[in-house]
């Protein structure tokens, strides 16, 4: 068994004790190279941190709430092996990536997709408050995030409002108009039983 390697807090623009507002992944769990670790939220920006290497999370050493500043341990991770895989067993994560406006996308809008889903507003989408994987969850979703209320802490945009608003999202099905099939079912046997002809004595 490998010996894990520390995965500590990369340089994110010489900020101190930032809040961790999310931790994306959990003990046991094998990711992927770039994979978001945990999400941090400075004054001016939330971002996601990478892992560096692929491998399975042994430890998580932090938890939502917590304060970091460049350096801090944020878990530990058995790298998968590689040839010519050296180290001193400590990797600091990459740059953080603080959320940024993402390209647009110039072409058709993708078949199925109704003009009013495309049409996204790039600089209020920019503008909103949520962390980068908030924003690649809301494009594959063809949500506009401009439009979108955030429920999380200081109106932080998270998931829950990005399904809840995406486009096309299903809306309560109205009952049938119709009567149920049991009183359909009930009104010929009352029928049968008052038309029967009653007994006549003779």
């Amino acid at each position: 068994m490998a010996t894990p390697i520390q995965v500590l807090v990369p340089d994110i623009g010489g900020f101190k004790d930032v809040d961790v507002i999310d931790v994306l992944v959990k003990d046991g769990q094998q990711i992927e190279k770039e994979t978001p670790l945990i999400t941090l939220e400075t004054e001016k920006a939330a971002m996601d941190v990478p892992a560096p290497e692929a491998g399975k999370i042994t430890q998580i050493k932090l938890k939502t709430g917590d304060k970091v500043s460049e350096g801090s341990l944020i878990l530990l991770l058995e790298a998968r092996a590689e040839p010519d895989a050296g180290g001193a067993g400590v990797a600091a994560a990459a740059p953080a990536q603080a959320s940024a406006p993402a390209p647009a996308i110039s072409g058709p809008a993708p078949k199925g997709r109704t003009d009013g889903a495309a049409a996204v507003d790039e600089a209020a989408f920019s503008r909103a408050y949520a962390s980068p994987s908030v924003r690649k969850f809301a494009r594959e979703l063809g949500a506009d995030l401009g439009k979108i209320t955030g429920s999380g802490p200081h109106g932080r945009i998270v998931k829950a409002d990005v399904e809840a608003a995406r486009p096309g999202a299903a809306a309560p099905v109205s009952a049938p108009t119709t009567a149920p099939r049991s009183s359909r079912m009930r009104t010929p046997i009352a029928a049968n039983t008052a038309s029967a002809p009653r007994s006549a004595k003779p």
